[in-house]
């Protein structure tokens, strides 16, 4: 048995034009009923933008990422890269410039049966 992965994004705030765009990558296109795979929002910006770190620092506000999943599989906790760390005017705060990818382990049910699921995520 054999399930096709559909990732679909809700980019309600993130535009083509937008200082930061974001997609949803899987580490498989198929897998298999109780295997595990990773999935990945990955964070673009533009020169001179950031994102925030999952503790901004001084200002700012953390970046989120909610991915949902079919019923019944598990999402396990989000990894954050180490970030930078960025001094404005005497602020503190800790982001990514460029591109960043949060990434969280994926396991399917043992029980899910042949055909395609769709992974979705609201990013901000």
């Amino acid at each position: 048995m054999i399930a096709t992965l559909v990732a679909a994004v809700a980019l309600a705030a993130f535009r083509q034009d937008a200082p930061c765009t974001f997609r949803l990558i899987a580490s498989v296109e198929t897998v298999k009923p109780g295997a595990s795979f990773w999935v990945a929002g990955e964070y673009t910006m533009k020169p001179e933008w950031h994102v925030y770190w999952l503790n901004p620092g001084d200002s700012g506000l953390p970046t989120t990422l909610d991915i949902q999943l079919p019923e019944g599989w598990a999402i396990g906790k989000l990894q954050w890269p180490a970030p930078h760390r960025f001094d404005a005017a005497g602020l503190i705060n800790y982001g990514y410039e460029r591109k960043v990818l949060l990434m969280a382990e994926v396991q399917t049910p043992a029980t899910a049966k042949p055909g395609s699921y769709a992974l979705a995520a609201k990013a901000s």
